[in-house]
């Protein structure tokens, strides 16, 4: 046997004033659980707690319809999907190739990325800058 659940919506704002109070704002829906010489007992997104039923008006929550029956699929009509072709294959094993090879360059070892290109690595002599620019751009000697 299922208890029929009752519900109330606050018709004014009201703040919890004590411990075990619910604060309701006009609009809410609240669960009442219990009901007691002008209070109530009620859930409201989570929360429980007292509230005064005066502030408050009996809720009816509409019924909700069951959902229409689920129509019967026919699983070639709608959507079909193209057959792969065998140049579509060729295609993607040309993308795995090079896919593998990402990357790679004609100066790159087995071990790690190819070598630092000589303008980075050059030191600040070799680029012909004369000590006392570096020292007043912040640079460091080289």
């Amino acid at each position: 046997m299922s208890k029929e659940r009752r519900y109330v919506r606050a018709l004014y704002d009201w703040d919890a004033e004590e411990a075990g109070d619910l604060s309701i704002q006009c609009g809410d829906i609240i669960e009442v659980k219990l009901e007691d010489d002008g209070w109530a007992l009620g859930t409201l997104e989570g929360r429980e707690g007292q509230f005064p039923v005066n502030y408050t008006e009996p809720y009816n929550r509409p019924a909700v319809p069951a959902p229409p029956p689920v129509p019967t699929r026919k699983r070639d009509s709608l959507v079909s999907l193209p057959k792969v072709s065998d140049k579509d294959e060729d295609d993607s094993k040309n993308q795995e190739n090079v896919d593998s090879k990402w990357g790679k360059s004609l100066n790159q070892t087995e071990d790690g990325p190819p070598p630092l290109p000589a303008a980075i690595s050059m030191s600040n002599e070799s680029l012909n800058i004369p000590e006392k620019e570096i020292k007043e751009f912040g640079g460091v000697g080289g």
